[in-house]
């Protein structure tokens, strides 16, 4: 398994390219990655699977891009899932 946890500004580029290629984007995880460990942080993550979301979101796509430049300057870094293919 490969976990890639991705800077605010490279993981806004990949959730536009999902969105370009019209990838079912399932949600995000934030995290504080130190030398030794990853710290997940519950409030910086997201799932918009199966109807889970509240509030519901209606454009998962726009809603991550504000949400992770909402908190780019915080140190945290991303991993995305997006539906295979």
């Amino acid at each position: 398994m490969l976990i890639e946890w991705l800077l605010p500004d490279d993981a806004i580029a990949a959730i536009r390219a999902a969105e370009a290629k019209k990838t079912p984007f399932y949600g995000f995880d934030g995290a504080f990655i130190h030398e030794k460990t990853v710290q997940l942080s519950l409030a910086d993550s997201w799932d918009y699977s199966g109807g889970t979301s509240w509030p519901a979101v209606e454009d998962p796509y726009r809603h991550a891009v504000q949400f992770i430049q909402e908190r780019a300057n915080e140190g945290l870094r991303f991993e995305l899932v997006f539906a295979d293919g």
